[in-house]
């Protein structure tokens, strides 16, 4: 296991590494980092997926494909944590209510 620690620290400098190239050029093209990753993701799943580089065409319509697919899954968790914090304040509300409810019913006995 000494080889592993010798491991971590070079994937972590490689990891920032690409993740400083990605930011300085997305910079140059004036679009967040997590936008290029996309176009990038995308071109490297059609190139697999098709043998060949993908066109500028196939490669729009893959990336609003998945823009689309992202903003469901966004709006679909979104309105999880929507449901979730109703869910926690109805809880706390209705334990408030039972510690109050015991509270009359020790005084009324």
């Amino acid at each position: 296991m000494e080889n592993a620690d010798q491991v971590l620290p070079g994937a972590i400098a490689k990891k920032e590494a690409i993740k400083d190239t990605l930011r300085a050029r997305a910079g140059r093209l004036n679009i967040k980092a997590s936008a290029l990753r996309l176009i990038i993701d995308e071109h490297e799943r059609l190139r697999v997926s098709t043998g060949r580089r993908p066109t500028l065409e196939q490669l729009v319509r893959s990336v609003d494909a998945a823009t689309d697919l992202l903003r469901r899954e966004a709006q679909k968790q979104s309105s999880h944590a929507i449901q979730a914090n109703f869910m926690a304040k109805n809880g706390q509300h209705m334990a408030e209510a039972g510690r109050e409810a015991g509270d009359y019913l020790k005084v009324r006995a």
